[in-house]
């Protein structure tokens, strides 16, 4: 009977031992924490972020104006009232680049319609449509895209020809913008290629379309 005495004796002795180096660790260590730390990181610019301006060049011996850039413009940039078939002049306008990266810039022909909107003149020899449904001015109307130096504008450093109608499928390039940069370009629509039977079918139609330009990084 007394060996299991002894074996109880010594399991309450360990235990014992046990909880008193427990104890003992414990009392001897400390734990200092400081508050919440934190990272906030900072918004960024976007990558592409373009806007645009209308602008102004009065004389051959000064350069471009951009006025107020926005991301959309509110009024057209293009309105002509004339024959079908005439030239224009040159209607001005800026892009700046404000994201943070550079971009290519491209410029569509976005919404393009053309209607009819009378029979006139001699228009009915030319076209069987005449007064109603399609026009015929996207058959001929070209658009030049020159890109200029905002400075010295007179001379395009670029300038390509478009048919205005293909435009509004595959947009134009317009080259690039670094991060920060403002460029200036021009548009001027060109009519006089057209033949005098597309000039007579033309007459009374109306052409219209948004410029979308887009930058892609």
């Amino acid at each position: 009977m007394r060996r299991p005495v002894l074996l109880t004796l010594a399991a309450v002795g360990a235990t014992i031992v046990l909880l008193g180096g427990t104890g003992l660790f414990a009392a001897l260590s400390d734990t200092a924490r400081s508050g919440t730390n934190s990272i906030d990181s900072q918004a960024l610019p976007s990558s592409a972020d373009l806007q645009v301006a209308t602008a102004t060049f009065a004389n051959p011996g000064e350069g471009v104006t951009c006025s107020t850039f926005s991301d959309d413009l509110t009024s057209p940039l293009i309105v002509v009232n004339g024959p079908a078939g005439a030239d224009t002049g040159e209607y001005f306008y800026c892009l700046r680049n404000l994201g943070s990266q550079t971009v290519s810039v491209t410029g569509l022909a976005e919404d393009l319609t053309d209607i009819e909107l009378g029979c006139t003149g001699d228009e009915s020899a030319y076209d069987d449509s005449c007064g109603s449904g399609a026009g015929e001015l996207g058959d001929f109307v070209k658009i030049v895209h020159e890109r200029l130096d905002c400075m010295t504008p007179a001379t395009p450093m670029t300038s390509d020809v478009y048919l205005l109608r293909d435009t509004s499928t595959t947009p134009a390039s317009l080259g690039s913008l670094d991060p920060g940069q403002t460029s200036c370009f021009g548009v001027r629509i060109l009519q006089s290629s057209a033949t005098e039977a597309q000039r007579q079918a033309a007459q009374s139609d109306r052409l219209t379309w948004r410029f979308a330009w887009t930058g892609q990084v």
